[in-house]
């Protein structure tokens, strides 16, 4: 735990605008890890939304094809591991080269 705060924290110091890929238990724990660092999260990404819910904790929930991901965007990975490769998968379809990522892990 410890040192997936410490990661989390060096992570975001890189980027004005912090993601977090999952709005599940993982996205939410990972959320609850940041505020208590102190940080903002710009929006939850997800590859496809429940219409009904905008929102997850007062943090707006984005589907990715509709945000564009620059240099100054951290996208931090939060989902099961068997999900894992395929967010890789949609975000290398939607931007290419971007890796400015890391992933959450429990």
């Amino acid at each position: 735990y410890e040192e997936m705060k410490k990661e989390i924290a060096t992570f975001s110091e890189k980027y004005a605008q912090i993601y977090i890929y999952g709005a599940g238990l993982y996205g939410r724990a990972c959320l609850k890890m940041m505020r208590n660092l102190g940080l903002d999260v710009k929006a939850f990404l997800v590859t496809s939304a429940d219409r009904a819910c905008n929102e997850v904790d007062g943090v707006p929930v984005v589907e990715i094809k509709d945000i564009l991901l620059g240099d100054n965007s951290g996208v931090i990975i939060a989902v099961g591991v068997t999900n894992v490769n395929s967010v890789l998968d949609v975000m290398k379809e939607k931007e290419p080269t971007y890796s400015n990522y890391m992933l959450y892990a429990l």
